[in-house]
């Protein structure tokens, strides 16, 4: 590649040029194949789909799977992720196995004919983090200066409705919601407290975490919202998490999916 020549832009009292007199470069496109693309993909999507002992998860607002990561390395079947831009949607193709649709999730009708329509029998956990811009302080500002503030509040605002949406019309195993931590406080708390009352059947609760605590290095804070049909309560420490041994007699008659997911949960941090 060309490297192009800034000779004749004007530069600034030290010699630096300015960006905004800087022409805009677009790098060269990379096709990032689908691993279900690749031989033998679909056969080792349908093998781990078929796993009595899989537990699936459909990521919704995937990106490029962020959560799906997370979930994927604590042992869990990231089956499919749905995000509304391609691009977004192909790095999560790429990342893993996994079905991608390039939708907003606004316009499935009916999450039960979607999943059946990509051949996934059942949803153990729903992940998704949805549009953050309009509930962060930094995210409200940007947006008033370039006059969308109105559209986030009217619409993208309103998306983590339709991942309530589909929690309620699935009825998964456990769900993980994710966002920035103003969420928390917007509208004086009164949009957390509602979220968390949309889902009945579930125990539900929330916590600030933070990805230095994770061994980033970086202070980098997240809201999650979690539930589950397991009557699990959250904890932060893996030491807190060991169930007693009267908790666990108590659940042996619970099939070995839900045994396994209960595995699963309480090691989560």
């Amino acid at each position: 590649m060309t490297t192009p020549d800034y000779s004749h832009l004007p530069r600034d009292a030290d010699g630096r040029y300015r960006s905004a007199k800087l022409p805009t470069m677009r790098g060269e496109f990379i096709r990032l194949e689908s691993k279900i693309e690749e031989r033998f993909g679909p056969e080792m999507w349908q093998q781990r789909l078929e796993d009595p002992k899989s537990l699936i998860v459909l990521d919704l607002f995937c990106g490029a799977g962020g959560l799906s990561l997370g979930f994927q390395e604590a042992g869990f079947f990231v089956a499919a992720g749905v995000d509304v831009e391609s691009w977004p949607s192909t790095s999560h193709g790429y990342n893993f196995l996994s079905k991608g649709v390039v939708q907003n999730i606004a316009t499935i009708i009916d999450p039960e004919q979607f999943l059946g329509d990509l051949g996934i029998p059942r949803v153990d956990v729903i992940i998704g983090g949805p549009p953050c811009q309009g509930f962060a302080r930094i995210g409200r500002g940007k947006l008033r200066s370039i006059e969308r503030e109105d559209y986030y509040t009217e619409v993208l605002n309103n998306l983590y409705r339709e991942f309530v949406r589909f929690v309620e019309v699935l009825r998964p195993m456990a769900f993980v919601m994710e966002n920035v931590p103003d969420m928390a406080r917007y509208d004086d708390g009164e949009l957390l407290r509602r979220i968390e009352a949309s889902f009945p059947g579930y125990t539900v609760d929330h916590r600030i975490l933070d990805a230095v605590n994770a061994g980033v290095p970086q202070r980098r804070q997240r809201l999650f919202i979690q539930g589950n049909q397991l009557g699990l309560r959250s904890c932060l420490k893996r030491s807190c998490c060991r169930q007693s041994a009267d908790h666990q007699a108590g659940h042996r008659d619970v099939d070995h999916r839900f045994a396994t997911g209960r595995q699963h949960f309480i090691v989560l941090p």
